[in-house]
C-alpha cells in the first residue's frame, strides 16, 4: 500500500524533495491509501484538477484540529470552487477504492484550513491566491512521515 496526500500550496512545495514537516498548506484531500501506483494517482488528480482556475483563501477563526483537538490551524471560508475541487477529486478516488485515514473530514465533512508550520501561521481574513496543487507520498506509509512531493498541478494554465 501507499499513501498519498493532495495540499493546495501556500507555500512552494518542491518535486521530489522529502520533507518532515511539510510547507504551508491547505489539505484538499486528507491522507489516503492505495495499491495502485504513484503515476496513477498523478494521473487521477491531474484529470480531476487541470482544468480548475486559481482558488482564493480566506482564512477564518483560529481552531484546534486533529486528535484530541491539539494542532493549531487557521479554519479557512469554504467556497464553492474549494468544495468542488474536493467533491470531484474524492468521487473520481473512490472509483479506486482507496482507503481514506480520515473519513469523518470527506465530502460534507470537509473542513479547510491551514495548518501552522515552521513558524509560520495565517491571521484572521488573511487572504492568499492558490495557483498550484501538490500531490505528496509518505514514504513511512504507517506513520505518515517522510513527505515526498512528486507531483504539482498549476492552476488557471488550461487552454
Amino acid at each position: 500500500m501507499r499513501a498519498f496526500l493532495v495540499a493546495l500550496e501556500i507555500e512552494r512545495f518542491e518535486v521530489e524533495k522529502v520533507y518532515k514537516i511539510l510547507p504551508l498548506h491547505c489539505t484538499l484531500m486528507p491522507w489516503f491509501r492505495t495499491k495502485h501506483s504513484a503515476s496513477m494517482m498523478q494521473r487521477v488528480c491531474s484529470e480531476v484538477l487541470d482544468d480548475l482556475p486559481p482558488i482564493e483563501l480566506v482564512s477564518r477563526e483560529p481552531a484546534l484540529f486533529g486528535e484530541g483537538e491539539t494542532i493549531p490551524v487557521r479554519a479557512v471560508y469554504p467556497i464553492p470552487i474549494l468544495e468542488l475541487a474536493h467533491s470531484l477529486l474524492l468521487a473520481r478516488l473512490t472509483l479506486f477504492s482507496v482507503l481514506h485515514t480520515e473519513p469523518t473530514y470527506l465530502g460534507a465533512g470537509y473542513r479547510p484550513h491551514i495548518a501552522s508550520t515552521n513558524g509560520l501561521e495565517f491571521t484572521t481574513e488573511s487572504i492568499t491566491l492558490v495557483r498550484t496543487i501538490s500531490l505528496v507520498e509518505a514514504l513511512n506509509v504507517q506513520q505518515l512521515k517522510d513527505k515526498k512531493v512528486l507531483h504539482r498541478i498549476h492552476l488557471g494554465t488550461a487552454p
